[in-house]
């Protein structure tokens, strides 16, 4: 069993439904940026990121994007960290630069290990989860390319790895798990 990567459920779904916000996998993008190629789970920033599954830390942290808003005046930055797990590779996006106890590249993390923060983000925060196919494949998880032949998602402009995978399923199978350990917990004395 593998564990959803936040210890809440996120505010917005990441599935595409009506109300997503485009923070579902294939979305299209305004701009320069290409095809969204992750779920974007939307939670504020400071909420614990948890290791989908045990692992290591393959990369990170490392800049991931940089937005601002000329309206507000406001300027962010988020890192990211690559974590190989058994049968995947997971990119978790958008967090705080400081990851807790130390961690670093090359530390082995376990299945619900708080690994990062959501980071501070101009007009939301979120976590931006990506996944890959081939857990032995090290090699950086962008492609800008353009001519990417994409093996499990439908072709399109993500830039990303020939071996992106959507992580809707899996993020949906490890909410269900998640809302059963919520309600259990629930007091229903009241």
């Amino acid at each position: 069993m593998s564990t959803f990567p936040l210890k809440i459920l996120p505010s917005v779904p990441w599935q595409d439904v009506p109300g997503s916000r485009n923070t579902h996998f294939g979305a299209g993008r305004n701009g320069a940026y290409p095809m969204h190629g992750a779920c974007d789970l939307i939670g504020p920033a400071g909420t614990g990121v948890l290791a989908v599954d045990d692992g290591e830390i393959i990369r990170g942290p490392y800049w991931f994007v940089t937005y601002a808003d000329e309206k507000s005046k406001c300027q962010s930055s988020t890192y990211a960290i690559d974590v190989k797990h058994s049968t995947f590779i997971a990119r978790y996006c958008e967090i705080a630069l400081e990851l807790p106890d130390g961690l670093s590249k090359g530390s082995q993390v376990t299945e619900g290990q708080a690994i990062a923060k959501i980071g501070v983000q101009c007009g939301g925060s979120m976590l931006h989860f990506e996944m890959f196919k081939n857990a032995s494949r090290l090699d950086v998880l962008t492609d800008k390319s353009h001519d990417t032949k994409y093996s499990y998602v439908p072709q399109g402009n993500y830039e990303r790895r020939s071996d992106l995978l959507d992580p809707t399923p899996y993020l949906n199978a490890w909410a269900w798990d998640l809302k059963v350990k919520l309600h259990r917990t629930m007091d229903l004395s009241v």
